[in-house]
């Protein structure tokens, strides 16, 4: 199985503007997907009365907003290169 690669290193593959802007489009979108997901299995494992799998859910939201906001720079860097700054 080969690694997932990271929207930096994606986005450095990428030969133009309108392709990093595809790929910026659809990592926004998948990480939007698995942040509402986590966020509403946490919601009901706290209807449910499951705190351990709240408290695991929240952990998991924590790493997706920490690997967002490193990707996040990534983004940004392109999105300058594109603007040609």
């Amino acid at each position: 199985m080969s690694r997932r690669r990271s929207i930096g290193e994606r986005l450095a593959r990428a030969g133009s503007s309108a392709v990093r802007r595809e790929i910026v489009g659809d990592w926004a979108d998948a990480w939007l997907a698995d942040h509402a997901r986590t966020l509403g299995a946490a919601r009901s494992a706290l209807r449910h009365g499951d705190l351990d799998e709240a408290e695991r859910l929240l952990g998991q939201l924590d790493a997706l907003m920490s690997k967002a906001a490193t990707g996040m720079t990534a983004v940004v860097a392109a999105m300058e290169d594109d603007d040609g700054r």
